[in-house]
């Protein structure tokens, strides 16, 4: 009886332990995550991206891999300093956008220079 209950006993402190260990692990990693804001992409924020957006004059896909498309060009994007650059491939500029959402992320503002093209995620 004294057996069962020194095994029993230590099955549970090894099960404690180990679940301890495993909170602790994963938690670090959350808090280690949340406090990292020297990463170039949000991969949060750049799900928000992720579709095809039209405005009054003009349409843009964003795709998971970091790619975009535009009726006329295509090329790369990215998340950085609360804004999104587009890398052109034909026209071989780069342009930076601020950028925010309204409407429970399905309309996208990116403004530059003052000016601000208002989209709608299709």
């Amino acid at each position: 009886m004294n057996k069962i209950l020194v095994i029993t006993g230590i099955i549970v402190f090894i099960t404690l332990i180990l679940s301890a260990v495993i909170f602790i692990g994963g938690f670090g990693n959350f808090a280690k995550n949340l406090g990292d804001k020297s990463k170039n992409i949000n991969l949060d924020e750049k799900t928000y991206f992720i579709g095809t957006w039209s405005s009054d004059t003009n349409q843009i896909s964003f795709l998971s891999d970091g790619t975009f498309t535009t009726p006329t060009d295509q090329g790369a994007y990215q998340i950085k300093n609360n804004q999104v650059v587009l890398t052109y491939n034909y026209y071989g500029t780069t342009e930076k956008y601020d950028y925010s959402f309204s409407d429970e992320k399905t309309t996208l503002y990116l403004t530059k220079n003052s000016q601000t093209d208002i989209y709608d995620k299709e």
